[in-house]
């Protein structure tokens, strides 16, 4: 699998931890925001690749830190939470997110999500490459040369 930096937002010390070693067992980097305020932090100092959010957050609401991120930069999101009812099913997708896991996270269908995503990422990066290339751009390392 496609390695992905992942920023884990999840209030709930325990349930980061977890994660975060499950997605380290995966193959994914991973950073955990333990609040709405350290996510937007540290989503405008770093790429993410994906972001696994919890809805009840400290200081905020998960669909709204979405917005608030993606606002900053496109990324991949999923919402992970305790809420699972069709109502808050809606209000995930409407916010941005491409999947609603509901607590406790059954790690198959995460990795399978994951995979999904990764695959997805690498065929964005090599159309992007390739809209580069055609465009009489080469990327040298961060660089890139006419």
């Amino acid at each position: 699998m496609f390695p992905l930096h992942v920023l884990v937002v999840e209030d709930h010390p325990d349930s980061a931890l977890a994660l975060t070693h499950l997605l380290r067992f995966y193959g994914h980097r991973t950073q955990i925001a333990d609040s709405c305020h350290r996510a937007k932090q540290m989503f405008a100092a770093e790429r993410f690749d994906v972001v696994l959010c919890d809805l009840g957050l400290p200081d905020g609401d998960g669909c709204d830190l979405l917005r608030e991120l993606l606002a900053i930069a496109p990324v991949k999101a999923l919402a992970i939470t305790g809420f699972g009812m069709n109502d808050d099913v809606a209000r995930t997708r409407e916010a941005g997110f491409l999947a609603h896991i509901t607590k406790p996270v059954v790690a198959d269908r995460l990795r399978i999500l994951l995979g999904e995503l990764a695959i997805q990422i690498a065929r964005e990066s090599i159309a992007h490459e390739a809209k580069r290339r055609t465009a009489g751009q080469v990327s040298i390392g961060t660089a890139s040369v006419a």
